[in-house]
């Protein structure tokens, strides 16, 4: 006898000594002979195998389960009643913050107005230092991995680098505003920042009657958001600093411009497809994005090529032929496309000629801030009077469920319950700017 059947032997004595371990196993063994023999008869009967149907099923059972959980997810999103709710809860955490209001429809943003106008090309928004270093952070709680699971498919850039909030400063004197910012990924913000509003979701689905607690417990219930906040006096302080998360600056500008058929003032309005992370089946005033640098492929010590895209018109711009002409090449940059290549491209050099002969005005309106995922949108107008302009196409990317519409302002009012908060914010900005003055349908 071998070693090998001397083990044998001896395992199965030990077994023995156990009657009902020795039962069950001998349960197990009988039963998945039987199952192999069934298995083996039915393939050479009818060619089917039974036992990899079965390891296919149990392999789509998680699958299945994310799926629920993701369509869940985007469809409570898009319910009245969790609006209703996310606000109540979110002016318990933030009580000495104005929600922006469009009529009777509120939103949980608040909005930093920059007065004086501050017009192209924003020279002084933007402070110039800052750190050339990014950092290291771990996501990996289970609400990360979980996060993770329901966005599946809709991140295509997560090393992306971009520009984060680190301060936001008022000149208490004239009222304007000015950025500073710090070095990160798309990834960090997505896990540190848009994270917030899948912790509300959960807390939603645990405890829908929140009127009795206090922000304290609430917090409790949510404690990413409360890390964000620890050591912050004061919920207003969120709105001037990017500590304790990664917010990257999001860049929208409010395009109107004069429709050379109907003679009146048009807005490019998309409804977002699914294919998005954010905002699903919402409208959402174009363009808008992330303010991000244009080449893919960089690292953290390529000073110049980042600094040289740290300039807010270059990102507009660059997000205004992705999203309203359906210039691909401007999104992942795979060809290595210059960053000049935005600033000389037909429709743009049209845009700088309009400014430059007093047909356009092109103004930075101030901060439109999401209390849900707690981040910075810079926000811009843009008036064009020459209805030439209005002669090109506009053709939507895969972020827009179908084609652009081009909304009148009493147009976009009637779309209020339906608008992405920040777009609701931008619109909220621009309808108190003076760039508007002389358009006859504001109303």
């Amino acid at each position: 006898m071998n070693n090998s059947d001397s083990l044998f032997v001896f395992i199965r004595e030990k077994i023995d000594s156990i009657p009902i371990l020795g039962k069950i196993i001998g349960v197990i063994i009988a039963i998945g002979t039987i199952v192999f023999f069934i298995n083996e008869t039915v393939e050479k009967l009818f060619e089917v195998d039974l036992l990899e149907k079965l390891r296919a099923f149990i392999k789509q059972i998680p699958q299945k389960r994310i799926k629920n959980l993701r369509d869940d997810y985007y469809k409570t999103l898009n319910n009245k009643n969790y609006h209703t709710w996310q606000l109540e809860v979110l002016k318990k955490i933030y009580p000495d913050i104005d929600f922006v209001k469009i009529d009777d429809q509120e939103y949980p943003i608040t909005c930093l107005e920059s007065k004086p106008l501050i017009k192209y090309k924003f020279e002084e928004l933007l402070k110039k230092e800052f750190k050339l270093e990014l950092q290291n952070p771990s996501f990996n709680k289970s609400i990360h991995k979980r996060y993770k699971q329901i966005l599946e498919g809709t991140i295509k850039y997560p090393k992306r680098i971009g520009f984060l909030l680190q301060t936001c400063n008022i000149n208490t004197k004239t009222n304007s505003i000015s950025i500073s910012s710090k070095l990160g990924t798309y990834d960090q913000t997505v896990y540190s920042s848009h994270i917030l509003e899948y912790e509300l979701f959960r807390f939603y689905k645990k405890k829908k009657d929140t009127k009795k607690l206090t922000r304290e417990k609430i917090l409790d219930h949510l404690p990413l958001r409360k890390d964000v906040h620890n050591n912050q006096l004061g919920s207003e302080n969120i709105l001037l600093n990017g500590n304790n998360r990664f917010a990257t600056l999001g860049i929208q500008m409010f395009l109107i411009f004069k429709d050379h058929l109907t003679n009146t003032y048009k807005i490019p309005v998309i409804l977002r497809s699914n294919k998005v992370a954010l905002r699903q089946g919402q409208y959402q005033l174009i363009p808008a994005g992330m303010f991000e640098i244009f080449p893919d492929e960089i690292t953290i010590n390529d000073s110049e090529i980042i600094s040289k895209n740290y300039n807010v018109t270059l990102a507009l711009f660059r997000e205004l032929l992705e999203e309203a002409y359906g210039k691909i090449e401007y999104e992942d940059n795979s060809k290595g496309e210059a960053v000049d290549n935005i600033m000389n491209h037909p429709i743009i050099l049209k845009i700088d000629k309009y400014i430059k002969e007093k047909n356009a005005t092109f103004g930075f309106l101030g901060c439109v801030i999401d209390l849900i995922n707690l981040r910075h949108d810079l926000s811009f107008i843009l008036r064009i009077d020459d209805s030439e302009f209005s002669k090109s196409d506009l053709i939507h990317n895969w972020e827009a469920l179908r084609s652009i519409e081009t909304c009148c302002i009493p147009e976009v009012v009637t779309k209020k319950e339906n608008l992405t908060p920040v777009s609701a914010g931008l619109f909220h900005l621009a309808l108190s700017s003076e760039v508007l003055e002389g358009i006859n349908d504001k109303k």
